[in-house]
């Protein structure tokens, strides 16, 4: 999964002026953990996951999230408590 940072409790910007270094570090991080997920050929790229590993995470990710099912060579998005097919 992502390493996507909490959300900072604190000022965006200093007296300053100057974005603060705990928001500089999260959005350095974010825009990384961005950055993996896309490339220049391919675009976005969704995770991919065997069907067995999808069985498994059925009950731990919402509806509406999307893997590429490598078992069967098709996208998958949970809907109604189950991975489909995209149609």
């Amino acid at each position: 999964m992502a390493n996507i940072p909490s959300f900072i409790h604190e000022p965006f910007v200093g007296k300053d002026g100057v974005i603060t270094d705990s928001w500089q570090l999260a959005i350095t991080q974010l825009f990384g953990q961005l950055q993996q997920g896309i490339s220049d050929e391919a675009g976005y790229q969704v995770p991919t996951k065997t069907a067995d590993q999808l069985s498994g995470l059925v009950n731990n990710v919402p509806d509406g999230t999307h893997f590429y099912d490598m078992t069967n060579n098709t996208p998958v998005v949970k809907k109604n408590g189950t991975f489909v097919a995209y149609p």
